[in-house]
């Protein structure tokens, strides 16, 4: 009976644990204010000319609750095909 209660405390603190951990990493994302993600500029463009280029507000799109800025409209369409392999990683 003992050993059951721990178990079950062991498991309760570990899961926990992991839930704030997921929840800290949520809030860790590199958004301003304004919601505007990586400070307005281009992740894709990072990618193309291995220098960050800043974004126009006329070309954006949302992933995961944030607002990307992109300097060209092919730029934000590449983006929202694979948004994943160019959001920034661990928050940005």
């Amino acid at each position: 009976m003992r050993q059951c209660r721990f178990l079950q405390l062991v498991i309760l603190t570990i899961s926990i644990g992991f839930i704030s951990s997921v929840a800290t990493a949520a809030d860790e994302m590199n958004i301003g204010n304004d919601g505007i993600a990586i400070q307005g500029y281009d992740p894709v463009a990072y990618f193309k000319s291995g220098k960050p280029v800043k974004g126009e507000t006329s070309h954006s799109a949302m992933h995961d609750g944030a607002t990307y800025h992109f300097s060209t409209a092919a730029n934000r369409d590449e983006f929202t095909t694979a948004p994943n392999k160019f959001a920034p990683a661990f928050g940005g």
